[in-house]
């Protein structure tokens, strides 16, 4: 009796047992994330994309209104590269989509300063929307902590996640390799935060303490060698280095009051206006005859509205206009190369290199010299323009790269269509071959 009343005892303590594990191991972290509410490609048949499944995309950047609380520093963000990831991710601002940006691989620090060798991030990536840094490229935030306290399931998420900011750091960049001077650098602030449930960074309240509990000399190492280095020739120099650490909240006034935060009714003004921008730009295109008078006008008149529309706003869906699709992306081909550093020379119907003064400004007035081109000699600008983004993605060098469907097993097959920016910039271990920067079955042809 005692021995069956023993077995019933044992066995019920162990139903016990498991139902409290299994409680435990499914017990639910609730995370203060917010879900995206689709609306930015959601106003008009003109700005309609939707999935296969007919419902709306949502955008990343513009779709979430942040939450931003100076005062207790908290701050929304959405997260674009996970802790430990073997992939650095990016937001490409007109599809609001994720898309592969480069491989982390194991490699040595450039500078010297860092023994051991560095491969993954320690943090995890993430932008605020809305909101553009002093360099008008989304605020980017280096977040620490366990991914499961900041993405709620798997990642990636259509959600931002609430984090803590607990000081800024500034990255200086110098992607030419011949930067020998200070003032050559370029600097972007990056916000540091942190989880606010992971328990092991409770105390954790500025950027001194958060070295006790996180391997900060990794972590600068990283920054500073995960995106690339120079070439220059035979030997390789460092691109980026972290300097000057900035306290809490000096670093989250900063970063609002230098950069710019969108609000809803400038983003209804911008999209509304755009349009009208992409209808004019077709117009450049009716005919081979008196294009180079149509683009001088359109490029006096429109060309600055044009480059803001460029970098936010879609424009001719590729599903049902395809052709007009296409000539605009001919056309923005034309304002990379020039971004690059080259100006269209007529007479030789090429590209050339543009040079800097003192000032930092460019010699040569590519505006000008497009406007003694003639129709044959405009025509062979926008093919050209390709051409020359291609090879200097050859050479390493910072370019554009027109992605349709990013695609693969590292990747999280979206649908892009847009030009990105790529800093040119490999590690001497990333074996990666150079993707193509347009597709080469689309050419450039006028009824």
């Amino acid at each position: 009796m005692y021995i069956c009343q023993f077995k019933k005892t044992t066995k019920f303590i162990f139903l016990l047992l498991v139902f409290t594990i299994i409680g435990c191991a499914t017990k639910k972290i609730v995370l203060p994330t917010k879900e995206v509410n689709p609306s930015w490609f959601d106003a008009g048949e003109k700005f309609s994309y939707k999935n296969y499944e007919g419902r709306t995309i949502g955008h990343l950047f513009f779709d979430f209104a942040p939450q931003i609380d100076v005062k207790k520093r908290l701050v929304d963000v959405f997260i674009t590269t996970p802790r430990d990831s073997a992939f650095q991710y990016d937001i490409d601002l007109v599809s609001g989509r994720l898309y592969k940006e480069r491989n982390y691989c194991k490699t040595e620090d450039i500078w010297k300063n860092y023994s051991s060798s560095i491969n993954r991030p320690n943090f995890s990536w993430a932008y605020i929307p809305r909101l553009l840094g002093s360099n008008g490229r989304p605020q980017r935030v280096a977040v620490f902590g366990d991914l499961k306290y900041l993405v709620d399931g798997k990642f990636p998420n259509e959600e931002t996640i609430q984090v803590q900011v607990i000081g800024g750091v500034i990255l200086k960049s110098c992607l030419s390799g011949l930067c020998d001077l200070r003032n050559q650098w370029d600097s972007e602030v990056i916000l540091i935060a942190k989880s606010m449930l992971d328990e092991d960074l409770t105390k954790a309240y500025g950027l001194n303490s958060l070295k006790k509990y996180v391997d900060w000399d990794y972590f600068k190492a990283f920054l500073e060698n995960s995106m690339g280095h120079n070439d220059i020739g035979r030997t390789s120099k460092g691109a980026y280095r972290l300097e000057s650490p900035i306290l809490p909240t000096r670093a989250l006034k900063y970063v609002i009051n230098s950069g710019h935060l969108f609000t809803n009714k400038e983003l209804a003004t911008l999209r509304n206006s755009c349009q009208s921008v992409y209808d004019k730009a077709l117009r450049v295109f009716k005919s081979k005859e008196g294009i180079a008078k149509r683009f001088q006008n359109y490029h006096k008149n429109y060309w600055n509205k044009f480059l803001i529309c460029r970098k936010y706003v879609r424009h001719f869906n590729i599903k049902n206009q395809m052709k007009e699709h296409w000539l605009i992306e001919y056309l923005s081909a034309f304002e990379y190369a020039t971004d690059s550093g080259y100006y269209y020379n007529c007479r030789s119907r090429s590209w050339v290199r543009n040079i800097r003064d003192s000032k930092g400004e460019f010699v040569v007035d590519s505006a000008k010299e497009i406007r003694g081109c003639n129709d044959r000699e405009v025509m062979g600008a926008f093919p050209s323009a390709i051409s020359l983004l291609a090879s200097l993605a050859n050479a390493n060098a910072p370019h554009y790269r027109y992605i349709e469907y990013d695609s693969g097993a590292d990747t999280f097959n979206q649908k892009i269509y847009n030009w990105v920016w790529f800093n040119g910039k490999k590690l001497s271990c990333d074996n990666t071959k150079v993707k193509q920067v347009f597709p080469v079955d689309v050419k450039f042809k006028l009824n």
